[in-house]
């Protein structure tokens, strides 16, 4: 779980949305939410809704939790390391070995990687969203439609900028082997990043001047995996899922949040045992 400290604030949502405070909460749920306590999707919920997601419905809890304390274990203690900061994340886990066979693996990717400067790490956000709809309402005095913007939350590990060349990274650390899929998060979390207004990342650099990297970290003394997504393919899918999500809302509102009873009164096409997207 991030600390507070970690979130940044934008004082109004971009591209002409109305003033909001969308200082990002993570409540007991675990989802991100805005000021006034609004759940909002988050960029792995809006891809795995799409099947673009680790299948874990068949792994057992305990050992999906373990696996999931060791990643989140690794990716504070390599934060930890980046910031210069005292301590250790990873001295009283349980699973220690593990966790520090996984960061000689980053260690060893971070000594034979070309130099870099960190612009952001770990960092959490929320930002509006505009797929191209325009919303429902009216037209009010021969006014266009309003934009349809949509609120994303979403935490990138690393935002970078290499010496050399002045070139940014957008890298993403995995404790597993890389999905093809993960260039489509990246993509997402490109979006979040050249949103921020603390972050010096335009979209136009996002285009043109980012690397979007995944190193997948192992534990039996492999070198670390780097993948670089470089297709713009991954643009479309993130925002493919995002307007599916917003079907979705509208179309099955009481499942929006989960699986929940609907009422078979309305007709809806839900309400059998399948998932209707």
């Amino acid at each position: 779980m991030a600390n507070e400290d970690d979130f940044l604030v934008s004082p109004s949502a971009p591209q002409g949305a109305d003033p909001v405070s969308v200082r990002v909460c993570e409540p007991p749920s675990g989802r991100y939410c805005l000021d006034d306590g609004t759940p909002v999707r988050s960029v792995t919920e809006l891809l795995s809704n799409e099947g673009l997601g680790l299948d874990v419905s068949a792994v057992p809890q305990d050992k999906l939790e373990a696996k999931s304390s060791i990643g989140d274990t690794v990716h504070a203690e390599i934060k930890r390391i980046l910031l210069g900061k005292k301590g250790s994340a990873f001295r009283v886990h349980e699973s220690s070995e593990r966790v520090e066979a996984f960061l000689d693996c980053w260690r060893e990717w971070y000594r034979t990687t070309e130099p870099f400067q960190v612009l952001a790490c770990e960092t959490s956000f929320i930002w509006w969203y505009d797929p191209g709809l325009e919303s429902s309402g009216e037209k009010k005095d021969g006014k266009e439609k309003e934009k349809q913007l949509i609120a994303i939350g979403g935490t990138f590990d690393l935002l970078a900028q290499r010496y050399k060349d002045g070139r940014y990274l957008l890298i993403d650390w995995k404790t597993r082997e890389p999905k093809l899929y993960d260039g489509a998060q990246l993509a997402g979390y490109g979006y979040l990043a050249a949103a921020n207004p603390a972050i010096p990342l335009t979209p136009i650099d996002l285009q043109k001047n980012t690397d979007r990297v995944l190193v997948s970290l192992r534990e039996d003394g492999r070198p670390a995996r780097v993948k670089i997504f470089s297709d713009p393919f991954d643009y479309a899918v993130f925002h493919s899922a995002v307007v599916m999500d917003v079907a979705r809302k509208k179309f099955f509102p009481k499942r929006y949040w989960g699986k929940l009873d609907v009422d078979v009164t309305e007709g809806s096409p839900s309400t059998d045992s399948g998932v209707p997207f």
